[in-house]
This record gives structure tokens, C-alpha cells and sequence, in this order.
């Protein structure tokens, strides 16, 4: 009987052996298991963390750039686009360049605008200066970088600076003068019984309904007696038409 108790042991000893061993092989596989289910977990955190940054990155940088159209000056002024241009520049004393930094902006206001200095600054660092001078109301105008800056191909504005000046008072002195235009030759008749000193014709070259440039041009008339007329040849708008925008007299 002793040995068969022997055996019976042994073989005991043996499954508790195997079972301890498989018992220790789960635990191990299951451990692994769960060490890979982290690791995923935690590479699937990583890469949901990286998506969100790289959205906010680009939501960051979108921000920071301008697209036209641009309302300015609490909406009054709208600068419709940015563009470049190849010719003639009438800001920059008509000087023939290409890619000319170049804007096209509206006078949405009810007032007469005197005087607008926008400065758009670019990404590439390069910054354009537009001066923009005696535009009515509800009036557009295609205007020029002053020193024929070029615009480089892709670059977007980052800012957009503007300081402006109205003028309620503006006038073509309706009550006194009869005005008429044909090209760039501006009639001036004397309406009125008096005689007008020192009459200043202000006025812009028009071309497809925008003013063309975004400085005006002022012409001077000594005198004009009662009943008479005086002609101006507006050399200025040979680009154009003249459009006459305001005068003032003594």
C-alpha cells in the first residue's frame, strides 16, 4: 500500500504544480493584457491631445490673419481687397511699376471723408502705406501703395492700422456754381451776382465707377466774376475722367 501512496502523492505534488504554473501564466498573460490596453489607451490620449493642439495652433494662427473684405472705423470704411498691380501709379507720382501693393476701399459712412492713412503690415514682414483724401459718401476707390511697394505672391496681412478725418461741411458750392465736365476739362460757371476769389476745385480721376488713386487733386481759380465761367483742364485724370468731389471760395 506504501508505494501506491507514493505515487498518489507524486502526482498530487505534480497538479498542484501545473496548476500553480498555469494559475501563474494567466496572471502574467493578464497583466500583459492590461499593460497593452494602457499603453493604447495612453497613445490614443497622446495623439486625441496632439489633434487638439494642432487645431487650436491653426485656430490660433487663422486668427492672427486678416481676410478681405475688412470693415474698419467701427464699419464706416471697408477695405474690399488687397491685390497687386502692374502700371502706372498715380499715389507715387505716376510712377510705371509691377505688383504694386494696392487696395480697393469704400466710404460706406454718410459723411464726406477728408482724409484716411491706412497701414496694412503683412507676414512677411513687409508693411504698405495707402493715403486716401476726399471721398464722399458711399464712393469707392482703387488706391496704391504711396511708394510703390510690391506685394509678394501668398502673403497675408496680420494688421491693419487707420486713422481717418470727416468733414460735415463739405460742398460743391451748389448755390453759387454750376459745374460740368467732359474728360478731364472741368467748366465752372458763376451763377451767383458775386464775384469768387480764390475758388479750389478738388477732385479725382474716375475710371469703371472708382475713383483711380486714392489722393485727390486740387486745381486753383483766382477769380471767377459774376456771370462768368472759367475752364480747368484736369491733366491730373489723364487716366480717367475728372469727377469733381468738392470747392471752396473765399
Amino acid at each position: 500500500m506504501r508505494p501506491t501512496n507514493t505515487k498518489r502523492k507524486l502526482r498530487l505534488k505534480r497538479n498542484v504544480k501545473l496548476i500553480l504554473i498555469g494559475i501563474l501564466v494567466l496572471c502574467i498573460l493578464g497583466l500583459i493584457m492590461m499593460m497593452t490596453s494602457l499603453n493604447n489607451e495612453s497613445n490614443q490620449n497622446d495623439d486625441l491631445s496632439n489633434d487638439v493642439q494642432q487645431e487650436i495652433n491653426s485656430e490660433q494662427n487663422t486668427e492672427q490673419w486678416i481676410e478681405f473684405p475688412y470693415l474698419v472705423d467701427d464699419g464706416k470704411l471697408e477695405i474690399v481687397s488687397l491685390f497687386q498691380f502692374t502700371g502706372f501709379n498715380p499715389d507715387d507720382e505716376n510712377k510705371e511699376e509691377k505688383d504694386i501693393a494696392s487696395i480697393q476701399f469704400v466710404n460706406h459712412s454718410d459723411e464726406y471723408l477728408e482724409k484716411a492713412e491706412i497701414t496694412i503690415v503683412m507676414d512677411d514682414d513687409s508693411q504698405f502705406q495707402f493715403v486716401i483724401s476726399d471721398v464722399p459718401a458711399h464712393k469707392s476707390v482703387v488706391a496704391f501703395s504711396t511708394d510703390s511697394v510690391k506685394l509678394a505672391q501668398g502673403a497675408s496681412c496680420v494688421k491693419v492700422d487707420v486713422h481717418t478725418l470727416y468733414n460735415s461741411e463739405a460742398s460743391c458750392l451748389q448755390e453759387d456754381l454750376k459745374v460740368s465736365v467732359d474728360g478731364i476739362q472741368i467748366l465752372l460757371t458763376n451763377t451767383s451776382d458775386k464775384n469768387l476769389t480764390n475758388v479750389q476745385v478738388i477732385c479725382h480721376s474716375i475710371l469703371d465707377q472708382d475713383y483711380f488713386g486714392g489722393m485727390s487733386y486740387t486745381y486753383q481759380i483766382e477769380s471767377i466774376p459774376a456771370n462768368e465761367s472759367a475752364v480747368i483742364e484736369a491733366w491730373d485724370c489723364f487716366l480717367g475722367e475728372s469727377e469733381v468731389v468738392r470747392i471752396t471760395s473765399d
